[in-house]
Parts: structure tokens; C-alpha cells; sequence
């Protein structure tokens, strides 16, 4: 009898907390991810040695697992679509559930497999290449994200990735006009190109790029001012000229679109070169030193930053820079714990952090 009554009042309160209204709001791709290491350099075209896991990854999952390790999992909401009906969604729903996380704002998809990555990577740690079968991202119901407009307007903070349609982005965003701090993080080369959607640009406040696709959202965004950005002799000078132009495209679109010009911080994940942040007003460049660590798996490292980012901008109470500054250095510290484990999120990362 006293066993039965426990369960109950463990469901009312799983129930109490699926109903609150969210602090944090995720919107993207959740995953299973097969990682096959190789023992040495990889060969083309050949069978090469090595070692195959499965592990539990997404872009949005992985940062809404880094926020629930931190501590603010039942402030969090997260938003995603996978299958109804296959094996790789029960193992996430499992996944799920062993991390004790909200699932009232998953999709369960009739019509698209969940989806799953595969990685191929070396003996240093770097991914040499990935494939992804991701196709349930991209269609999630637009009349889906709909439905969470109490949690997506009443949060502190949204982040929505590029795994799910421009249409999609576009639709969180406007639910989180009010919101302060709304994140979109590029993903890929190939992603990266959603940002240009519309205006979707001056609707972020936060623009998260790695190095890479910081150079690609600039050559989307290059040809929207007149401003020409000549060579330079230090690379703050680079990344200064390049973001005044994504600042002023942002500007330019808000004006099209006659909507608030929110975007303030592009913060660009540099890998060992660190973290560099630009800021808007004043115009400035912040640099944040890596620590040197041995890498043994780098594919969760940026969205264990993602989500430490995301923790700090929850926990911290200062303002502005200072507030934004406290944050990264919290998603570098947790990066750091990632690039040093086998997982795609480090099991080592707590409250403790913070």
C-alpha cells in the first residue's frame, strides 16, 4: 500500500512539473548517434579496425541533457520530433526518462523514422566524417511548435537549432519576441544558411556560430550593406568588421520586416582557439582562452557549451556583458569535462560547476 501511494505521488509530480510553465525552452534535433572510432588513421575505401557505440545525441538533446546535469531540468521544455513507432525512439524516450526530462513537448511522428548520426572518428578524436538521416527535423509540424507558446513566451531563455525548417525557427522566434535571450545555433555549413530566412536574423540575440560557420553566415549577409570589409593585420580587426556587417544586416531586415532589432552578442566557438565574443553596442571583441586537454571526443563540445551558456544565463544575476561572460566561461568549463570523456555530454558535469 505505502509503495503504491509513493508512485502516485511521484506521478502528480511529475505531473505539477510537466504543466509549469518553462524558464529554458529547446526547439531542435534529438538523435541516436553511432560513433565508430577507429584504432588508427583511417584508410578509404577500406574496412579499418576499430570500435562502435551508441550513444544518445541531437544537437538539442545534447544541450538539454548538459542543462538537466546542471541542475535546471525541471526549468526546461524541450521541443523535438521523433518516431512513433521505431527502435531508435525508444531508446531515446528511455534516455529520457532515465534523465528525468519533461517529454510533453516531443512530436511522435508516424510518418518519419527518429533520427540517428553516425560519425567515423580518429585516434585523436576529431570526427572524420559524419552522416546524418535526419528527416523527421525538418518536418516538425509547425502546428506542433504552436501548441507550446505558453512555455516557448514565458521563458528566460530559447535556443533553436537548425536541424528543424526555417519555417520553424521563424515560428519560435515570434513566439519569443518577448523573451530576452533567444539563441539560434547554425549546426552545420549546410544549416548555417537558415539564418537568412526572412527575419529570422534580427529576431536572435544571440547568434552562437563555430568558426567556420561564422564565415558563412558573414558571406550570406556580406552583400545586404555597403560597408567592404578590406585585410586586416590581427584577427579581433577580422572578426570586428565581419560582425559589424551581420549587426547591420540585422538591421536592415528588422527594418524590411518592421519588427524589434534584438541581436546583440555573436558568440563563435573557436575550438582550441577558445571562445571569441563580439558585442553589438559598444562594438567589441572578448577573447576567452581554451584550456589544453587531451581530446578524446570532440562531436558534444559545442552543444555541452550550448547548454553551459544557457545554465549561466538561468544562474547568474548580473547584467549584460559581465552576466553573458559568466556564462561562457560555464559552458567552456563543461566543454572542457566533454572533449576529455567518451560521451557526447559528460556524466562528470553537475551543479557542483556552477
Amino acid at each position: 500500500m505505502k509503495s503504491k501511494a509513493l508512485k502516485r505521488i511521484s506521478i502528480l509530480k511529475n505531473h505539477v512539473s510537466a504543466t509549469q510553465p518553462a524558464e529554458v525552452t529547446i526547439v531542435g534535433g534529438a538523435a541516436v548517434d553511432v560513433i565508430a572510432r577507429t584504432k588508427d588513421i583511417a584508410k578509404i575505401n577500406n574496412s579499418n579496425i576499430g570500435f562502435v557505440d551508441i550513444k544518445y545525441g541531437g544537437t538539442s538533446r545534447n544541450v538539454s541533457e548538459c542543462i538537466t546535469r546542471l541542475g535546471f531540468g525541471s526549468k526546461l521544455k524541450f521541443i523535438t520530433s521523433i518516431g512513433k513507432n521505431d527502435s531508435f525512439g525508444h531508446l531515446l524516450n528511455k534516455s529520457f526518462d532515465d534523465l528525468k526530462m519533461r517529454k510533453d513537448g516531443i512530436h511522435y511522428s508516424a510518418d518519419f523514422p527518429t533520427a540517428v548520426f553516425c560519425a567515423v572518428i580518429n585516434p585523436s578524436g576529431g570526427m572524420e566524417i559524419g552522416v546524418n538521416d535526419m528527416d523527421c527535423h525538418p518536418n516538425l509540424p509547425i502546428s506542433h511548435i504552436k501548441l507550446q507558446e505558453k512555455d516557448i513566451s514565458s521563458s528566460k531563455v530559447v535556443l533553436v537549432d537548425t536541424n528543424v525548417s526555417e519555417n520553424a525557427i521563424l515560428e519560435t522566434l515570434n513566439l519569443a519576441k518577448e523573451v530576452k535571450w533567444t539563441i539560434v545555433e547554425p549546426i552545420s555549413l549546410e544549416k548555417s544558411s537558415k539564418v537568412a530566412f526572412k527575419n529570422i536574423l534580427p529576431l536572435i540575440s544571440i547568434l552562437k556560430p563555430n568558426d567556420d560557420q561564422f564565415e558563412d553566415v558573414y558571406n550570406l549577409f556580406k552583400s545586404y550593406v555597403s560597408t567592404k570589409v578590406s585585410r586586416f593585420t590581427t584577427k579581433e580587426e577580422e572578426l570586428l568588421a565581419k560582425s559589424e556587417i551581420i549587426f547591420e544586416a540585422s538591421k536592415v531586415l528588422s527594418e524590411k520586416y518592421n519588427c524589434a532589432d534584438k541581436l546583440k552578442y555573436i558568440v563563435i566557438t573557436c575550438g582550441k582557439d577558445g571562445v571569441r565574443l563580439v558585442s553589438r553596442s559598444p562594438l567589441k571583441h572578448y577573447h576567452f582562452e581554451a584550456v589544453d586537454v587531451k581530446v578524446i571526443n570532440a562531436v558534444g563540445a559545442g552543444d555541452t557549451f550550448c547548454g553551459g551558456l544557457i545554465s549561466g544565463l538561468l544562474h547568474y544575476k548580473q547584467e549584460g556583458i559581465e552576466m553573458l561572460s559568466s556564462a561562457i566561461k560555464l559552458g567552456m568549463r563543461c566543454s572542457t569535462l566533454t572533449i576529455q570523456s567518451t560521451e557526447n555530454i559528460a556524466h562528470e558535469i553537475s551543479k557542483d560547476l556552477l
